[in-house]
């Protein structure tokens, strides 16, 4: 099953994120949910194809570490980065704020 995801910083205060993950169905997401490590605290959001989690810096860390594996998103596709790309292949980490501050890039995972 794919998800698209999407991580948002909370920098105001002690730093946090917010990780969202879209699938197709309901079922999917609630299907997926099984799967993910109980430490990730992921659940399922009230738009019902939906699973999110948050926490600090060391959360992230753990959830970098069991949804990059997974990713099968290509490289960056914003305009300065096609163009490195063709040479370099970017692909940014979730975490990634080389194009925003507050948003991490959008990114295709299948479990």
């Amino acid at each position: 099953m794919k998800a698209k995801g999407r991580l948002v910083h909370h920098f105001h205060g002690n730093y946090w994120f917010q990780l969202v993950l879209i699938f197709e169905t309901e079922d999917q997401a609630i299907e997926t949910l099984s799967k993910f490590p109980s430490v990730l605290d992921f659940a399922k959001a009230s738009t019902a194809k939906s699973l999110f989690t948050f926490g600090d810096k060391d959360k992230l860390e753990e959830v970098k570490a069991f949804l990059e594996p997974l990713r099968i998103d290509s490289v960056c596709e914003l305009l300065d980065c096609k163009r490195k790309a063709k040479k370099l292949k970017v692909r940014h980490p979730i975490d990634a704020t080389s194009h925003s501050v507050d948003y991490g890039p959008e990114f295709t995972v299948e479990l």
